[in-house]
């Protein structure tokens, strides 16, 4: 894992910050969950900077999405947003308090009751009561069981960097985002993709904490990941400066571990990974 710092963000595995969540101005969080939900099972950088990861996994099967750029808590070069509604922030208390839990990584809504993360988020405690997951249109949920991939502690990065956390109520008013069925090797370079996150926008930012998203254009994996993973295994997208508008040549940064990677694959959006880490190459 590289750990050395680049135009200001960690590269390597995206670390954990803790901070406060803000709900963009004049939406302030809900206090409980609200409307529907499907009763159903959902499961089923140019100058190269570094490269962050996305990580898909289909339950057993394991597949990596990377991205080149510095990694990060926070979209980098991104806008914030008020839409993409199963993009959460995961919340954390050592004493199980969800008014002083406070936010450290990212996840995606994928079913009802199910979160999907990155284990390096949570290897350090996977204490579920002591953890919490917070959603935009819905407010604080609590936390009854959190898995890791079976391969991560065995593997290196960015490998199996994949967690499920289950959720102590249903949640409604959010239609979750179904994870990608579809041999990841399908994601060919030059398809676009959407990154979301709460993270920092820079490494010494203090912004973690607002829902930003970006656009992003996968890339060629092969033979320039970590632990030998390929298109196979990892989506990936470069990060380079100059970069576009915001919005547009995006990346994610500290915090944004844990979020998605959506993407269209032909059959409507999907989460086709979450971030990981990054190197530079």
């Amino acid at each position: 894992m590289i750990s050395r710092r680049l135009s200001g963000c960690i590269i390597g595995a995206l670390p954990r910050i803790m901070r406060r969540v803000h709900a963009p101005a004049g939406h302030p969080p809900p206090t409980h969950a609200r409307g529907r939900c499907e009763m159903q099972s959902r499961f089923s950088p140019t100058r190269k900077l570094a490269r962050s990861l996305a990580v898909l996994v289909l339950l057993l099967p394991l597949h990596v999405a990377s991205a080149e750029g510095p990694d990060g808590a926070r979209i980098v070069n991104g806008l914030t947003t008020h839409d993409l509604p199963t993009t959460a922030v995961l919340l954390y208390d050592f004493s199980g308090d969800a008014d002083d839990a406070i936010g450290y990584c990212s996840g995606t809504l994928i079913g009802c009751e199910t979160v999907l993360t990155a284990a390096h988020c949570v290897e350090d405690d996977l204490t579920a009561s002591r953890n919490f997951v917070f959603l935009q249109n819905v407010g604080t949920v609590s936390v009854t069981s959190i898995t890791m991939h079976p391969s991560y502690m065995d593997a290196n990065f960015p490998i199996a960097d994949v967690a499920v956390l289950k959720l102590g109520s249903l949640v409604t008013g959010v239609d979750p985002t179904e994870i990608n069925q579809i041999d990841p090797s399908s994601v060919i370079p030059g398809a676009s993709g959407t990154i979301a996150g709460y993270g920092i926008t820079l490494g010494s930012n203090n912004d973690f904490g607002i829902k930003r998203f970006g656009r992003v254009e996968t890339v060629n994996c092969n033979g320039s990941v970590p632990a030998g993973a390929g298109n196979e295994e990892v989506i990936c997208w470069n990060y380079e400066t100059p970069v576009g508008p915001p919005g547009d040549d995006s990346n994610t940064c500290n915090g944004d571990s844990g979020g998605p990677l959506f993407m269209d694959l032909g059959a409507g959006q999907v989460v086709a990974g979450t971030t990981s880490g990054g190197f530079v190459d």
